[in-house]
């Protein structure tokens, strides 16, 4: 997939720009390949990408990203990953 990315998410905004980036290329990626993720794999799957890059976040930024609505709270465990 080639692409280009530019945005305007604010520095120290509370989630990761490294985070936001990776969802927003990661939701991309799986729509234009036709993949069937569940969400719990797809939030896995963005932790992995974090360290494949170098920079040896969590998943918790992904979560928070794929599963978070407004005014309400997600429960969101992380074994074993």
């Amino acid at each position: 997939m080639d692409c280009a990315v530019t945005g305007d998410i604010p520095v120290a905004a509370g989630l990761s720009s490294s985070s936001a980036v990776l969802v927003a290329v990661a939701h991309a990626a799986v729509a234009i390949n036709d993949f069937d993720l569940e969400p719990r794999q797809f939030v896995d799957l963005c932790g992995e990408g974090e360290w494949f890059v170098g920079s040896r976040g969590g998943a918790a930024d992904h979560a928070a990203i794929r599963f978070g609505r407004r005014g309400s709270i997600a429960h969101v465990r992380f074994f074993p990953f």
